[in-house]
Order: structure tokens, then sequence, then C-alpha cells
């Protein structure tokens, strides 16, 4: 499948984000990769979450706490590039 774009990330009430990207037409489904790593560098992703919709609401995240996300795409013939980072601040 090719690249899911225009992952956006919001803060969703307390300890939740809201993230959204446009459909891959070839994706069956989706992951979701997060980060809580704010050091230079690339962030380590340590966190998965799937999905089957083009949205999704991670809860039970820290307050004040910046995060990041990327989503990749899957289907019958594998995974996906990550998408750009998309990021929030949990509220």
């Amino acid at each position: 499948p090719g690249m899911v774009l225009n992952v956006r990330a919001s803060a969703a009430g307390d300890g939740k984000i809201k993230l959204r990207w446009k459909r891959e037409p070839h994706a069956k489904a989706y992951i979701v990769r997060m980060s809580v790593d704010n050091l230079p560098g690339p962030p380590q992703w340590t966190d998965e979450k799937p999905s089957f919709r083009c949205s999704l609401i991670i809860t039970d995240l820290t307050p004040g706490k910046m995060y990041y996300f990327v989503v990749q795409a899957i289907n019958q013939l594998g995974i996906g590039d990550m998408s750009e980072i998309a990021n929030a601040r949990c509220m």
C-alpha cells in the first residue's frame, strides 16, 4: 500500500488525543505508532495500535506531555511506508 497522507493529531479531552488521516485506497487496515520521546533525533516508536478506520482516539495519556504519531497502511502485500509525523500535547 501507499503512504498514508494528511495525518493530524489534536487534544480530545483529559488524557486523550484524536488522530485523523486520509484514506489510503489500497489499505485494508492501519497501524498507528506512538512515541513520547522528545529528545533530539528521530522518535523511538514504543507503542502500536491497529485501526480499521481513518481515525483513532488514543486514551490513558499523561496530561501535559507531547505525543508523536505515524500511521502505516496494511494490506495483503505488507505494510506501507510511515506517514509524516503528527504531534499533539495531551490536555
